[in-house]
């Protein structure tokens, strides 16, 4: 979810098909205006499987051209032992950033 948030037209096709009110449009823009990053950590479509092709399916907004503004990042915490690195680093991409380990995160961090 965190990563679909941040596509912004991804979330603005969510409100269309949601079909938003105009004050809860207002409080979206209001609280997204405070937004600076989004993390993403150990990214799973579902515990039993994750398959990119099936979110592009579902939600093919995140294939278009994205406008940039909030800094995305994807971290996986335990690579030796997580099961969708695979779906992870896609995702990533997608995103429009690279797939982190967590100690490459405390070398960016410090």
């Amino acid at each position: 979810m965190a990563a679909m948030l941040g596509l912004p037209l991804v979330a603005e096709a969510a409100c269309r098909v949601r079909i938003v009110t105009s004050d809860e449009m207002r409080a979206f823009r209001e609280a997204w205006s405070r937004v600076v990053g989004i993390l993403v950590i150990d990214p799973v479509m579902m515990p039993a499987r994750s398959n990119i092709q099936e979110v592009h399916a579902a939600v093919p907004e995140m294939l278009l051209m994205q406008p940039r503004g909030v800094v995305r990042e994807a971290i996986v915490v335990a690579k030796d032992c997580y099961l969708r690195l695979r779906f992870a680093q896609d995702l990533a991409v997608d995103i429009g950033t690279p797939c982190r380990f967590e100690a490459d995160w405390d070398l960016v961090c410090h």
